[in-house]
């Protein structure tokens, strides 16, 4: 009752107080029908029954309970050395010194999770430029691009930028990255981002990725496109997805997805990738959008991807990635798509 005053307001605190009064005078009450798995979830994990059941029917019961506890987790906090600026080791021996109890990652080797200690933010390291603030699994899609220096990246949805400024790194300061996204204070904010950790090969415009645009036509080695997505992975982040969301809003949305898809396979060089990523765990806008993408386009092809041995990483035999959601990572879907003629 007392965080709730605090926190929120006097009338909040009286509302839970009443909540809380009225469970306790009912405490053998069944709040669910027995036999009933999606009740019964729903109110163990607190997800609509809907969510569940789209879980249940497309994941199975053991592995859809295991992305319902995975999404009701507090998430940790993740940051990503800077490998221009710092060295890993030597970062992390700062931010010890600096007071913070840090891990090594879960599976990114650029990786350190923050388990205690103030602000991030306000650490010189972060003002530096030498960490920046992201989750591991968005840290898995730069990489994945077998980037190598000199070579051209489009990333067509780019903000927040952090996959963007990731291929910026890992060019070494060399070639280019193009980014793009529909929203100009989404830029901005990229930029601001781009200056703190020094990176000089970056330029950003304004671009709606479902529309072509033929000056990028055959324009990157790489092409990433970090879809536009219901959001069903970072819910364990953002708790009201489970609430503002609906099956109709998901099934419209793979549209948008799909007129993407359509334009980016313009904008790879013969031999290039394009990178298709999520943080949505909706098979309908992963796995089978990539199956529509490969029969509209057999010039493609997907290769298979790894990032260690791991309980939540599950490997598709046809080569993606789905990441389930823990402690530790959000959930995430990675497809690597190769053009080869």
């Amino acid at each position: 009752m007392n965080l709730v005053k605090r926190h929120v307001s006097l009338g909040a605190s009286k509302v839970a107080n009443g909540v809380l009064r009225n469970y306790l005078r009912n405490k053998e009450s069944s709040y669910y029908k027995e036999g009933n798995i999606f009740e019964e979830l729903a109110f163990k994990y607190s997800f609509p029954q809907w969510m569940i059941k789209l879980f249940y029917e497309q994941y199975g019961i053991h592995l859809c309970e295991k992305i319902l506890f995975g999404l009701n987790q507090r998430p940790d906090i993740t940051v990503r050395v800077n490998s221009t600026k710092g060295d890993y080791e030597d970062v992390f021996n700062r931010l010890e010194e600096n007071g913070y109890q840090i891990e090594e990652g879960y599976v990114c080797p650029e990786a350190i999770r923050i388990v205690r200690g103030k602000s991030i933010e306000e650490n010189p390291l972060f003002k530096e430029g030498v960490i920046t603030v992201q989750d591991e699994s968005a840290m898995l899609v730069a990489p994945a691009m077998e980037i190598e220096e000199n070579m051209t990246i489009l990333d067509l949805c780019s903000a927040p930028g952090g996959k963007t400024t990731h291929a910026g790194e890992l060019l070494n300061n060399t070639g280019e990255v193009l980014a793009f996204d529909i929203y100009e204070h989404k830029l901005n904010l990229i930029g601001e981002n781009i200056k703190r950790l020094g990176l000089t090969n970056i330029g950003l415009s304004l671009l709606d990725a479902t529309n072509y645009e033929e000056s990028l036509k055959e324009k990157g080695h790489r092409v990433l496109i970090d879809v536009p997505c219901s959001g069903l992975g970072i819910i364990r982040k953002k708790p009201e997805i489970k609430y503002n969301k609906n099956m109709k809003e998901l099934q419209e949305i793979v549209k948008i997805q799909r007129e993407i898809m359509t334009n980016a396979a313009r904008y790879v060089k013969e031999k290039g990738v394009l990178l298709y990523s999520t943080c949505t765990l909706n098979k309908g806008e992963n796995e089978d959008n990539i199956k529509w993408f490969l029969k509209q386009h057999p010039e493609f092809k997907v290769e298979p991807l790894f990032f260690g041995k791991v309980d939540n990483i599950i490997y598709h035999e046809e080569g993606y990635v789905t990441v389930l959601p823990n402690t530790y990572m959000d959930g995430f879907f990675i497809a690597k798509i190769r053009r080869t003629k």
